[in-house]
């Protein structure tokens, strides 16, 4: 590798198609930013496949039995796009999706420090 000998570059999927690179990343963070996420790598991987036949047409897939992005690719894809596999629990926060008791703790918190301002 040194001498530049034996070396053959291969077009990289996503330098070929980068269209389809910005869709699957926008159909994963989507999918993964929901508050009930069940999404896994299939689902990706036939997002990308429909996505590339819609825009390429049929004729361009040599064996259409096969996806276009593998799994185990689109697994890789994910980590080199920063992505994480944690728990579930991890979700967002939206006002107005909390429980009586926390609103009610919240409001004698804040009223505490409005009527002890001056100290």
């Amino acid at each position: 590798m040194r001498d530049n000998r034996g070396q053959y570059e291969r077009n990289k999927f996503y330098d070929v198609y980068p269209q389809l690179q910005v869709e699957a990343k926008a159909f994963a963070i989507e999918k993964t930013s929901q508050k009930k996420c069940n999404f896994n790598i299939r689902e990706l991987a036939n997002f990308i496949n429909d996505r590339f036949i819609e825009l390429y047409g049929p004729h361009s897939i040599d064996n259409p039995l096969r996806l276009v992005r593998s799994e185990s690719s689109c697994r890789l894809d994910l980590i080199m796009w920063g992505g994480k596999w944690d728990k579930n629990s991890n979700r967002p926060y939206f006002e107005g999706h909390e429980r009586e008791d926390v609103i009610a703790s919240r409001k004698d918190f804040i009223k505490h420090f409005l009527e002890n301002k001056q100290h």
